[in-house]
């Protein structure tokens, strides 16, 4: 299984989710929102769009469930491969604070 995702939190770090898409064999499974305070995964309509390497998620602000309205102060994303992270951005799971 192969994971996409993008991780944000609020400036305080007190409201926070993850967008990602999940693949197995190729086929989309997945593409949801996680909500870390509540605990809960809301799958989204649509599909995630896929380009030779690259995978580009477009999501509704009305969708984003805990970052609905958000302004997102750091984040971070990861290439998940059958539960083992191999690519990570910001170089480390760390988020990575937005300038300014």
């Amino acid at each position: 299984m192969v994971l996409y995702s993008v991780t944000a939190y609020d400036a305080a770090g007190e409201q926070g989710g993850q967008i990602g898409a999940k693949f197995q064999d190729g086929k989309q499974i997945a593409f949801f929102v996680f909500d870390f305070g509540a605990g809960a995964q809301t799958n989204l309509p649509g599909a995630p769009e896929v380009s030779g390497k690259a995978v580009q998620m477009s999501i509704d602000d009305g969708d984003l469930g805990p970052l609905e309205g958000v302004q997102v102060g750091s984040w971070s994303a990861a290439y998940t491969v059958d539960g083992q992270d191999v690519g990570v951005c910001p170089g480390g799971i760390d988020s990575l604070p937005f300038p300014g």
